[in-house]
């Protein structure tokens, strides 16, 4: 059995106008929306940090902001930002979605 495929209709709103045309987002959304573990390969700028972030966004519970209702951990500095800057850009219409980088080998409070 299937779970209902609830999708935020603000970020279905922003897929459909500036996300659809990458295949390999048009064969990963669906069956990443659903739970499904998937595995993506593909030359850079084809929107795979896309896919994972609405993914994340889509799981989220707006009405219901906890502190923390998803940690991310990249295993490079840059990876962590360009997620971070996706997650700032797909998640801009959502009111309660917040994003931070922390990463090792600086003091807390410089990150």
């Amino acid at each position: 059995m299937k779970p209902d495929l609830k999708i935020h209709l603000k970020v279905l709103a922003l897929f459909f106008k500036k996300i659809l045309s990458d295949k390999v987002q048009q064969e990963c959304i669906p069956t990443a929306v659903y739970g499904t573990d998937i595995l993506c390969q593909a030359k850079s700028g084809m929107g795979k940090t896309a896919v994972f972030v609405l993914t994340i966004l889509q799981r989220l519970d707006e009405s219901d902001p906890d502190p923390c209702s998803a940690i991310i951990i990249a295993n490079v500095k840059e990876l962590a930002y360009q997620i971070h800057k996706e997650i700032e850009r797909l998640g801009k219409y959502l009111k309660h979605i917040r994003s931070a980088v922390f990463f090792g080998g600086q003091p807390f409070k410089e990150n």
